[in-house]
Order: structure tokens, then sequence, then C-alpha cells
């Protein structure tokens, strides 16, 4: 069957679990592709709003402390109208010609639109059009993400699930379900010291510096650890921000004795994240999730006015730090590389992670619902996978 896998460009958060849900669903021969929804149909106007919004508040994270409490309220309702009011055309337009037979979002910004147009479409086409949604934030909720025509609406935890119902949210359409995570992060590792070989590191305590795909933060963390002298290397993932890998390479450089390993974007962060021993970076629910998955320890070095939540969470239930200061985070790492009793209670409670990770589930549930929607289609579906 055809299905539209839709999210917007405001982060791996929100890209990284549609397009692991898109390559489940294809690898069970549905015709699934993952799509920047709003570029995709044309609406240039909220495709930019949402995608240009995001940069400043990475920029400016005070504008997002400011902002995101005001739009976690009523005051979110008129904009959600008007998403739809305005976007209406384009997607019937698009859905006309596409003729999708369901639909997956894993943005805010995608299920508010098509939750209050879903079921006009479907009036106006004269057919059945399920729509599913998956929260990306994981462990909590926004008024954004409070979808009520939806077919199923996926959550990952227990906590994620109390914060979308007390937020209005109808519990029966809410489904408990892994975290998408890329196939690619389920494979059979070597040792992590040939790990490191392939990578062009050095096998010896090291610190995995994610800074986003856009590479945003500072480095006084990087400078913090240079200063100390401490046998720690840092991998630094500096995303698509050439100029930050300039600037890193060029510090390298200044300091031969300083292990330091700048990376630009990466597509097998799975390999940097196995061979590293502490996570670190941004509190992003994505980031956080794929640590937690690999068994790797986090050290929250920043966290955004949504994060604070991951950031708390991380701390509270022991899967990793939050350093309130540089300098605290500096002399976590100094102390965990050379004293491995200070990660231990932190890797024993990785075992027992808060959720499953994988697809399978998610897939089973679409799976189902479409047979009950479109048993005719279904059944011939799954003929031909047999």
């Amino acid at each position: 069957m055809k299905g539209l896998i839709v999210y917007v460009s405001t982060g791996n958060g929100f890209k990284s679990p549609a397009v692991a849900v898109s390559k489940e669903l294809e690898a069970r021969g549905h015709v699934a592709p993952c799509l920047d929804f709003f570029r995709e149909i044309g609406s240039d106007f909220w495709h930019d709003v949402l995608t240009r919004s995001w940069i400043v508040m990475l920029d400016k994270p005070f504008l997002f402390r400011l902002i995101f409490p005001v739009t976690n309220s009523l005051l979110a309702l008129p904009i959600k109208l008007l998403l739809r009011l305005t976007t209406r055309r384009k997607v019937f337009a698009y859905l006309d010609r596409v003729k999708p037979d369901f639909i997956f979002s894993t943005h805010f910004g995608t299920t508010a639109a098509l939750d209050g147009l879903v079921k006009a479409y479907e009036r106006h086409s004269g057919r059945p059009l399920p729509f599913f949604a998956y929260n990306s934030d994981v462990i909590l909720s926004h008024v954004a993400y409070v979808a009520k025509n939806t077919t199923r609406y996926f959550v990952s935890t227990d906590r994620g699930i109390r914060a979308m119902t007390a937020q209005g949210m109808d519990p029966a359409l809410l489904t408990k379900s892994e975290f998408p995570l890329d196939p690619k992060y389920i494979k059979t590792f070597r040792s992590i010291r040939e790990e490191r070989e392939t990578l062009g590191l050095k096998d010896m305590f090291t610190v995995l510096v994610s800074m986003g795909g856009e590479g945003v933060g500072d480095l006084s963390f990087l400078e913090a650890i240079a200063a100390s002298g401490a046998p720690v290397q840092l991998v630094v993932i500096c995303g698509r921000n050439k100029a930050l890998l300039a600037r890193l390479e060029a510090m390298k450089a200044a300091r031969p004795d300083f292990e330091l390993a700048p990376r630009g974007f990466m597509t097998n962060m799975q390999d940097y994240l196995y061979a590293c021993d502490i996570s670190a970076g941004k509190a992003g629910l994505n980031t956080v999730f794929e640590s937690i998955a690999m068994k790797r320890p986090f050290l929250v070095l920043m966290a955004m006015a949504n994060e604070i939540h991951a950031a708390r969470f991380v701390e509270e239930e022991g899967y990793g730090f939050w350093a309130k200061n540089v300098r605290a985070a500096a002399d976590f790492t100094v102390r965990a590389a050379s004293d491995p009793s200070v990660l231990a209670p932190t890797r024993s409670r990785l075992e027992t992670p808060p959720c499953a990770f994988g697809t399978a589930g998610i897939a089973d549930s679409v799976e189902a619902a479409l047979a009950e929607v479109h048993p005719a289609e279904t059944a011939r579906a799954a003929g031909a996978r047999t």
C-alpha cells in the first residue's frame, strides 16, 4: 500500500523517526516515502516559518524560553486553525494527485495541519484516509501535539502518554510503541578498539560531543577539557556547520597534544556512539534516546526550553548527568576518565531502558489498522509478500 511519512526539517529529532518508520514499512513492501511535507506540497510560507524560526531559536535560546510556554497554551489553537486554513487547498491538491492510502506524521506542525484536514479530505475524496502520528518529544507533550482525528497516535513512554492525556488527548487513540530507531543502530559491532580504529580514533576514553545537524553550541566545554590536560579524546560532530568544523580543525592544529577529532555531518552516528564512553551535547530527545539505545551515558551540556524536561529525565532516571555549567561538565568528564566507578551506576541503569527500540511494533499496528479500513488492498498486499 502507499503511504506518506511526513515531517518538517526542524532538526533530526523529527526526521529520524520518520526515516525509521519509512524504512520498516518499505521493507514490508509498502511504498512509504519520507517527505518534508510543507516543502513537498509547495507551502513555502509554512516551511520557512517553521524552519527559520527553529534556526533563530537555536541561535537565541532565550527566545525559545520566552515563546515555548506562551505557545503551549490555548494561544496555540488559533495558530493551528490558521495553519489548516492556509494549507487546505495545497494539501487537497497534493493528496488528489498522489492518492495515498495512509499518512504517518512525526512533526507537530504536520500533525496539527493534517488533524484538521484529513476528515474533510475523506469527505472530499469519498474514500478513507487513515492518519497516524508519533510524538517525537517522547516524554512530554505540547498543545500542538493534541490531535483528535488520528487513527492511532504512537508514544514511546508512559510518561509521554500521561503528558498528552493531561493536555486533553483522548487516551483511546494513544498506543504505546517503541522508540522508532533506524535499523542501522541494530547491528553487530566489533570490539570498541576495532571500531575506533576504523573511525580514525585512538583507543582511549572518548566523549562524543554532538552539536546537531546545524552544528550549534559554543566551545567552552572543549576548552575546559583541553585546559585540564586529562587523557580524554573529544569527537565533535559539527553537522553542516562548515565554519565550526574549520574552527575546530584550526584548534586541533594549534594544540597537537589535545585529542580532538572534529567531524562534519555524519550518517553513521551509530558507529560513533558505540565507540564512545560518554555521549554529550544538547538534550534533544532523539539524541538522548539514541544514546540510551546504545547504552551510553548522556552528559547534558545544553538544554533549550522544551529540552529541560529531557535534561531532568536523564539525571532523575539515572541515564546520565546534567551539567549546570561548563566547569561541572568538565570536572565530571575528568573524574569519569580517571575512575571507572564514576560511570558504573549509570551503565548499570542503562541495562533497563525506559522503552523498547525499533519499528516492528509500529508497523504491525499500522498494518492492523489498514486491514480494517482497506481490507481488500491489505489482503492483496499480504498475498504479494507471500
